[in-house]
């Protein structure tokens, strides 16, 4: 008996420290969290007893105010991605690039700006300012003679609806609890369901005048207008009610802001020029690329090293496996949301033939499967938010998968690109709208409009160098095609000049073929004629679109593995809300 106890002693001593160190390690833990929690939750609004959170008739208004802001926001792209080709028809021009590049290029001058002046200047001016500016950007596009007001009204409809997308998500995040971000995102994004079809209702328009969506789209932002003046009354920002006016603007980054937005503007610009206004080679390109990237590394040194209050400061980032990989998740589903949403309808004209009506139909589901996405992936993370990374990677592998299988697809065969086409894009809105709720959740309260921002930048850059990237790479491939395919057959077809095949090729990216050679080629009179050309051009587009896809499908990889790093969330979820308003 002896033996046994003094064997058995220092095992029991043994355990005994060992659950010291246990106790010990969780509470370190424990303190870690509750000390990273004291961090993200700073006094925005003056109420030091964080008062339970309660609906109210004015903050429903306010939340609803938000939905609308975020549906015209959404519903300026939706309307007009399918139709760019053909407006630019409308005007006379062959390359149409640029009137998709001026919404994008708006909006990342305003990412790089809006955000952080927000979180200083206070929401509700700059909110008011952006919804005012999409109005005008559409008013601006629907009366506009010439491509070049076509394209100054997309880049003001850009910037201003950046600043309704960026402030609906900041505003609906600062004015609900902590852990309800999820599901109240989930609730605001919903709001955009009636235009979920919002492809579909341009193309019957466009039956009629294209110009007519910009009346309607400035109707729907009048009426959000409307609501966030008469409901949303934010308190004011307690960091700034001992500062004056001159005091406040003194923390303006105004040295950042310069070259925030001369560096991301001008590179996007050179990207948009190669290839297509200027040779990849040209002195403008080069210039352009060179001076655009020398800024962007400028910009990022001034705001680490040289300014006093940067647009982005450090301590916007406190847990940082987890918040740099929802940045690169971002970014990759940014860039496959281009091949997805903006070149089908391309394929859908050029390759399946679809008219007006069937062009809407068949982008129906862009908007319907994206917003689905992102409300089922916004709820699943408000429920188990626990498994975070689970959900990220289930949605970033659907938007893998999909935008691969698109590279499949029969030409021949509209039926076999649904499938693919639903998966990529319940993929890209699970993963592209969630994660910027989300990031919210490990942000300093006073800083929820610049997170968001920055959440943009990277958004918006990558889709447009997606466009750029993919929209070289597709021009590329068709004129490599058509000379193969579509050159030969048009010569036996009766068309005897290069102009007359160039117009051809360069017209059915925006009217089907149909349509278009009945009106301007007679001579393909005979039905043999009309089914071998019809053919070239098939086999032509078709095997351009796979290459866009698999340059996707490279980034999705990516995105698949940094969504492994996104941690768990419910420990920094709880019933704190950043903002009253009453």
């Amino acid at each position: 008996m002896g033996d046994k106890k003094a064997v058995v002693e220092p095992a029991s001593e043994k355990q005994d420290v060992e659950m010291v160190e246990m106790v010990d390690s969780a509470s370190d833990r424990g303190a870690k969290t509750d000390s990273l929690r004291d961090r993200l939750r700073v006094n925005v609004d003056g109420n030091e007893d964080d008062a339970p959170f309660k609906l109210n008739a004015r903050l429903v208004m306010a939340l609803v105010g938000c939905s609308f802001a975020f549906a015209g926001s959404q519903l300026i792209p939706l309307s007009f991605f399918t139709l760019y080709t053909f407006i630019a028809k409308d005007f006379g021009e062959t390359n149409f690039v640029w009137l998709k590049a001026a919404n994008w290029t708006g909006q990342i001058g305003a990412a790089c700006t809006l955000g952080p002046l927000s979180d200083l200047l206070g929401r509700k001016p700059m909110f008011m300012a952006g919804i005012s500016l999409s109005m005008l950007g559409m008013i601006v596009c629907a009366s506009t003679p010439t491509a070049s007001g076509f394209i100054a009204g997309q880049a003001l409809a850009g910037f201003g609806l950046m600043a309704e997308e960026l402030l609906a998500l900041a505003v609906t995040a600062e004015l609900v609890p902590t852990s309800k971000r999820a599901v109240y995102g989930a609730a605001m994004i919903a709001g955009f369901i009636p235009w979920a079809p919002g492809a579909l209702y341009a193309q019957l328009i466009a039956m009629y005048n294209w110009r007519w969506i910009g009346c309607m789209i400035a109707i729907w932002h009048l009426l959000a207008l409307a609501m966030i003046a008469g409901f949303y009354k934010p308190p004011p920002r307690v960091a700034h009610q001992s500062e004056s006016r001159k005091e406040i603007i003194q923390k303006i980054d105004i040295v950042g802001i310069a070259l925030g937005i001369t560096g991301f503007v001008v590179f996007l610009v050179g990207l948009n020029w190669g290839g297509q206004t200027y040779p990849w080679a040209s002195v403008q390109v080069g210039c352009a690329l060179g001076f655009g990237l020398f800024t962007v590394i400028l910009f990022i040194c001034w705001e680490m090293f040289g300014a006093k209050y940067p647009l982005f400061p450090r301590r916007l980032v406190q847990v940082k496996s987890t918040f740099w990989a929802i940045m690169l998740v971002i970014f990759a589903a940014g860039i496959n949301y281009v091949p997805l949403a903006i070149f089908w309808p391309i394929e859908s004209i050029s390759v399946f033939n679809s008219n007006h009506k069937e062009t809407g139909l068949n982008t129906v589901p862009v908007g319907l499967c994206i917003l689905g996405g992102a409300i089922i992936s916004a709820g699943f993370c408000g429920k188990w938010p626990q498994h975070c990374r689970l959900i990220m990677t289930f949605f970033c592998i659907m938007q893998t998968a999909g935008v691969g299988a698109m590279a499949a697809i029969d030409p021949h065969n509209i039926n076999t690109a649904w499938p693919p086409l639903i998966i990529g894009l319940v993929g890209v809105g699970g993963v592209l709208f969630p994660n910027q709720i989300i990031v919210t959740v490990i942000t300093p309260d006073d800083l929820l409009a610049t997170v968001t921002s920055l959440t943009f930048v990277i958004r918006g850059v990558s889709q447009s160098v997606a466009l750029a990237l993919l929209q070289n790479r597709f021009v590329a491939a068709v004129t490599a095609n058509a000379l193969k395919l579509v050159a030969p057959a048009a010569i036996k077809a009766g068309l005897t000049s290069v102009p007359q095949i160039t117009e051809l090729v360069n017209s059915l990216t925006a009217v089907p073929f149909k349509e278009y050679v009945p009106q301007m080629l007679p001579m393909v009179n005979t039905t043999e004629k009309y089914d071998m050309l019809f053919e070239a051009t098939v086999q032509t587009f078709g095997k351009s679109f796979p290459t866009l896809y698999y340059i996707g499908l490279g980034f999705g990889i990516v995105g698949c593995i940094a969504s492994i790093l996104v941690g768990d969330m419910s420990k920094y979820m709880d019933e704190h809300v950043a903002v009253h308003i009453h």
